[in-house]
């Protein structure tokens, strides 16, 4: 016989005595007898899922003919049967039904809202859809492949925690940091947290910090940075605007065909001399609250504990700090002492490079990066840098670059880069001229971790790609806004480096695996990657599915091979606070 018990205040099952009359089964006593068997059952389990406050449209779950009580209806409820009897309901707990856990084989027993069993460690799924704790993704995400690369993606402003509840933002309270490189990163980093009210020390190994490196180009996700250091709009009217890529090979075939106006009609890049953004970062620094030790080279870092001390090359001791960050460059010697482990390989490749006077407007007329490529051993590029002048690149092997005491054959160079580009002939005079080449190597680094403890890689240190993509400086300056950011919305320091970590580490490795993949196609001894390039790119560049994915690619917005983020409406980043 079916019975319906109710379970008394305590739990405990009523002594089969105390149950009420039986009902009429379905299949002994007709139709009817079964309905009113069903409709009662129904009715007594919707009750107690009233009494529980669950979903009373998913209590039931038929399966052939018996009705079986979901999980949510309650704690510990089982059908009931009297010993004997093949079918009813039985007096006790049985293992749950296949239908209250598709796709489960054992019941978890953890514990969760509401006295249900929940699996530790992860957020409840089973939240009402009025609940307010429950963090919830935007609607708007794309999902599934390719979607991604017609919607941007909308990141998360809170990642959901274990109990559903969302992570308040916190601080740490007052860090003691150390700085290590006073670079383009460094800078941004220890004026950042120097603002957000850290004791910031930075060490730099020469007595007057200065510059190294090129021209470069920031794109929007790096003037995003510089605008919320306030030093946007100096960068814009020292820099030179640039509104894309354009890249032709020697026959004058078009290779690169890119402009930011396809992201949004108000974006664009800005070309700058190294030393200019070098000039703004610095000026900020010293406006902040950070202390400047120079003629410090950094040699080693000695943990104790959960803090370390800096050891310089005379053997002093700076610290001990909360937190170190390591941003001295591709080239780190800390990195390879104190991570054994990174690959940080050499490119086979790198250029010479100089900064010549344009005041024809020859090439920053057009307000384009351009590059000029034969094969894949020869590459030339101008970048409009700002103040009528033009940064110029030629790719060369490196182990032409490392000759020690070896000088450039300028007039080699200037035959080959004429027969190459003749409408550039007064830049490559000039600074054929000057003799003024500075050398530049590059590394491809990967570590396996961003954080050895209290010691934090950023930058090139972290990352270090070739310049195929343009990217160095504006990771840098993305990494120094994240670790501000993760920071500030962590209770302490492990959380914060993880936090960190989460968010940089998927677009590092884009654009790390992209400069990885994209590089031989333009500097390498393979002349068949080069045809394949001038036949396949150009027509990339005009395939509407690639040509956003290689834009947002080229401005910086990329999270992932199927995934990046958008601009705002006036054609901005939008940095995360």
């Amino acid at each position: 016989m079916v019975r319906h018990p109710r379970r008394s205040p305590d739990g405990a099952v009523p002594h089969p005595a105390c149950l009420p009359d039986p009902l009429p089964r379905g299949g002994r006593e007709g139709a009817r007898g079964g309905q009113t068997h069903r409709a009662q059952g129904r009715e007594h389990f919707l009750d107690l899922g009233r009494q529980r406050q669950c979903r009373p449209v998913e209590l039931l779950r038929r399966q052939g003919r018996n009705c079986r009580p979901h999980q949510d209806a309650g704690q510990g409820v089982r059908p009931l049967r009297r010993h004997g009897e093949r079918r009813g309901l039985r007096l006790h707990p049985d293992a749950p039904h296949p239908a209250a856990f598709p796709g489960r084989g054992r019941r978890d027993r953890s514990p969760g809202p509401q006295g249900q069993g929940r699996r530790p460690g992860r957020p409840d799924r089973r939240h009402e859809p009025d609940d307010p704790a429950r963090p919830r993704r935007p609607a708007g995400r794309g999902c599934g492949v390719g979607l991604s690369l017609l919607q941007p993606r909308q990141r998360l402003r809170q990642r959901p925690v274990p109990g559903g509840q969302r992570r308040p933002l916190t601080s740490l309270g007052t860090l003691e940091v150390g700085v290590v490189g006073c670079g383009v990163a460094g800078q941004a980093t220890a004026t950042l947290l120097a603002d957000a009210g850290h004791r910031v020390t930075v060490f730099e190994r020469f007595n007057e910090p200065k510059p190294s490196g090129a021209g470069l180009l920031l794109q929007p996700t790096g003037l995003a940075v510089l605008r919320r250091l306030g030093l946007d709009e100096q960068a814009e009217r020292l820099g030179a605007r640039i509104d894309g890529l354009l890249g032709l090979n020697h026959l004058k075939h078009v290779v690169l065909d890119l402009a930011y106006a396809d992201l949004h009609p108000a974006a664009y890049g800005l070309g700058i001399h190294r030393g200019t953004l070098f000039g703004l970062l610095h000026g900020r620094l010293r406006q902040s609250t950070a202390h400047l030790i120079t003629d410090a080279e950094i040699v080693d870092i000695v943990r104790d504990g959960g803090r370390a001390t800096v050891v310089d090359k005379a053997d002093g001791r700076h610290g001990p700090f909360d937190l170190v960050v390591v941003a001295d460059g591709a080239h780190s010697r800390l990195r390879d002492r104190l991570m054994p482990q990174a690959r940080a390989p050499l490119y086979p490749w790198g250029c010479i490079w100089a900064t010549v006077a344009d005041s024809r407007d020859i090439i920053t007329a057009p307000a384009m990066l351009q590059q000029r490529v034969r094969g894949t051993t020869t590459m030339m590029g101008l970048l409009p840098v700002g103040q009528k002048q033009v940064t110029l690149f030629w790719s060369l092997p490196v182990e032409e670059l490392e000759a020690a005491g070896r000088p450039i054959d300028v007039e080699a160079w200037r035959f080959e880069a004429l027969e190459l580009w003749p409408e550039a002939a007064a830049l490559i005079e000039q600074a054929a001229s000057a003799d003024d080449f500075a050398r530049a190597t590059y590394r491809h680094v990967a570590l396996p971790r961003w954080n050895d403890g209290p010691v934090l890689f950023i930058g090139d240190a972290a990352h270090g790609t070739s310049p195929q993509l343009g990217q160095g400086a504006n990771l840098g300056l993305l990494d120094a806004h994240a670790l501000s950011r993760s920071l500030a919305a962590s209770d302490d320091l492990a959380a914060a480096l993880a936090l960190f970590a989460r968010r940089r580490g998927p677009p590092v490795r884009f654009y790390r695996q992209a400069s990885h993949l994209l590089t031989p196609f333009f500097q390498s001894r393979q002349p068949l990657l080069g045809l394949v390039r001038d036949a396949l790119m150009g027509v990339a560049c005009r395939t509407p599915g690639l040509r956003p994915m290689m834009t947002s690619t080229l401005a910086g917005l990329r999270r992932g091979w199927l995934s990046s983020d958008a601009l705002d409406a006036e054609g901005r980043y939008p940095l995360v606070s």
